[in-house]
């Protein structure tokens, strides 16, 4: 019986060894808010989050825009299709988990710094920023 995604999900997490994973880069900025540090089960996910992230990015490079907009529909793409869905998924469990684990950041802009350090970011224009290079998820 092949095992469900939530499962082998909860398997990826617990696998990450963080000995081997850079710290998020980037100090603390003006106007940001220091609302913690990450605890060490959420920057395993931060890990698989961004495994997913990047898995869509692959697949988004392989196909063509309608292919994109036609696997809404059907079977184009259906590579794309399911990393869309799964990295969905993987980003409402890793935001839902970090706003349980730090409710001040519910409808927040939400970045990672150095030392894992979590921030809420009150600068819209904070968003372009490399998600490793200091990353931010946004609501």
């Amino acid at each position: 019986m092949q095992q469900q995604f939530l499962w082998r999900l909860f398997e990826e997490i617990e696998a990450v060894d963080l000995t081997t994973v850079p710290e998020p880069k980037g100090e603390v900025e003006e106007g940001e808010q220091v609302v913690g540090v990450l605890p060490e089960y959420l920057r395993q996910f931060y890990v698989v989050y961004y495994a997913y992230r990047d898995e869509l990015d692959k697949q988004s490079k392989q196909v063509s825009v309608f292919a994109k907009v036609m696997s809404m529909f059907g079977p184009y793409a259906p590579e794309y299709f399911a990393a869309r869905k799964k990295y969905k998924l993987v980003r409402n469990l890793f935001l839902y988990s970090i706003e349980e684990a730090f409710p001040e950041l519910i409808h927040r802009s939400i970045g990672f710094r150095e030392r894992w350090q979590v921030v809420a970011v009150s600068s819209i224009f904070d968003m372009f920023k490399g998600p490793l290079s200091g990353g931010m998820l946004h609501m």
